[in-house]
C-alpha cells in the first residue's frame, strides 16, 4: 500500500512538472509568434508608407509640414507644423512660415507665398535599408524666383531648402503628407 501511495505521488509530481514545462514552452512559442507577427506588420506598414511616398512625389501632390526651420546661418528653430509648410499641387505651390504669435505679412507672424512650379525633377536613390527622393524645382511668385531642393525618405521624412536670388535661404524639416491628411492653416495675404 505504501508503494502504491509513493508511486501515485511520484506520478502526480511528474505529470505536474511535465505540464509546467509544456506551459513554459507554449508561452515561449506564443511570444515568439507574437514577435514575428509584429515584425511582419511593421514591414507591411513600412512598405505601404514607401508606396504612398512614391505616389506623392511622382504625382507632385503633397504637403511638407515643417517641425523645424533653419536659416542661412544654420540656426534651427522648432515651429508649429500647422503654419510652417510647403504645399505642392501639380504646378501650383504655396509656402508659408510664421511664429504663430501674430502680425507679420500673413497674420501668423511670417509670410505666405503662392506661385507656379517649373522644372520639377526628381530621382530616386536606393540605399540598403531605405530610399531617398531628390527633388528640385523652380518657383515663380509675384515677389521673385525661388530655387527649391528637397530630400524625401521613403518613410515620408523630408527636408526642403528654398533659396532666393539674393542669397536668402530657409530650410524646412518635417514630414510629407497627402493633401487629404494635412492639418495646415493657410493664412491670408499671400504674395
Amino acid at each position: 500500500m505504501k508503494k502504491l501511495i509513493v508511486l501515485s505521488v511520484v506520478f502526480i509530481l511528474a505529470i505536474g512538472a511535465y505540464c509546467q514545462t509544456e506551459v513554459k514552452t507554449d508561452k515561449k512559442a506564443a511570444k515568439a509568434q507574437t514577435k514575428e507577427q509584429k515584425k511582419e506588420e511593421k514591414q507591411k506598414k513600412k512598405q505601404l508608407l514607401a508606396e504612398i511616398t512614391k505616389q506623392m512625389v511622382e504625382s507632385q501632390r503633397f504637403v511638407l509640414e515643417a517641425s523645424f526651420l533653419l536659416n542661412r546661418q544654420g540656426k534651427q528653430v522648432s515651429v508649429d507644423s500647422r503654419i510652417n509648410f510647403i504645399i505642392i499641387d501639380s504646378t501650383d505651390v504655396t509656402f508659408q512660415f510664421g511664429d504663430g504669435i501674430g502680425g507679420g505679412l500673413n497674420g501668423v507672424g511670417g509670410a505666405t507665398f503662392d506661385g507656379k512650379i517649373t522644372k520639377y525633377q526628381f530621382n530616386k536613390i536606393e540605399k540598403k535599408k531605405y530610399s531617398i527622393y531628390n527633388i528640385s524645382f523652380v518657383i515663380f511668385t509675384t515677389v521673385g524666383v525661388f530655387d527649391v531642393t528637397m530630400a524625401v525618405t521613403d518613410n515620408s521624412r523630408a527636408s526642403a531648402t528654398i533659396r532666393d536670388s539674393r542669397s536668402g535661404m530657409l530650410k524646412y524639416e518635417g514630414t510629407l503628407y497627402p493633401h487629404e491628411f494635412s492639418r495646415i492653416y493657410k493664412a491670408g495675404n499671400a504674395f
